[in-house]
């Protein structure tokens, strides 16, 4: 028998014959140090909830609802979490390496600290996020990234194929230009970043400069 209980208050939140959080009803909950590794978390809601040290390595979590969560040392390697909905969530120091997040929302999310290491954002939606982390080889193919705060973001390799990039803050401190000196640009382009000012015009040169 499969349990689950809110992390403040004990209360039971599931039970169940299987250990899934299938479309489960868990808006507003606390979980906190459980081992939800390989765990079926297909179309759960957990929007509004705190997880504080959980691990959901390989966890298959399509269409997850964790719009407005607080998660802090989260452990999600490996994990599916496609189409996704983060919008408004906050999320620290935690791991997604290798995470499938294409067609997410994370739209005015605070990303803090956190390893997005070959995770793929594609066709996903960061509008208006800040993005302060580790994205090496991050895929933002087709992405939506108008607005978002990359400065303080780690982007070598990242592929930024049609992604829009429309007042995405970029640089904010000279070392971080190292961060995009291989991101790749419009239509699978590396652009360096421009010599001079001279190079205004050109449509990347908004992009790095964050202007």
């Amino acid at each position: 028998m499969f349990e689950l209980r809110d992390g403040t208050t004990g209360k039971l939140l599931l039970r169940g014959s299987d250990r899934s959080l299938r479309s489960g009803k868990l808006s507003n909950a606390c979980l906190a140090e459980l081992d939800l590794s390989g765990i079926d978390g297909a179309d759960a809601d957990l929007s509004f909830s705190t997880l504080r040290e959980i691990i959901l390595q390989r966890s298959t979590m399509p269409r997850i609802r964790l719009n407005d969560a607080h998660l802090s040392r989260v452990d999600c390697r490996d994990a599916m979490l496609e189409g996704a909905d983060l919008s408004s969530s906050t999320i620290r120091d935690s791991n997604f390496r290798q995470a499938r997040l294409a067609n997410s929302q994370f739209r005015y999310s605070q990303v803090l600290d956190v390893d997005f290491t070959g995770a793929d954002f594609a066709g996903s939606d960061l509008s208006m996020a800040l993005l302060r982390g580790v994205f090496v080889n991050a895929n933002f193919y087709n992405a939506d990234l108008r607005g978002a705060d990359l400065r303080d973001a780690n982007l070598d390799g990242a592929c930024f194929d049609r992604a829009r990039l429309a007042n995405a803050r970029c640089i904010g401190q000279r070392p971080s230009a190292a961060h995009l000196a291989v991101a790749r640009l419009a239509q699978g382009q590396v652009h360096p970043r421009p010599a001079s000012a001279a190079a205004d015009s050109r449509i990347w040169w908004k992009f790095w400069s964050g202007k």
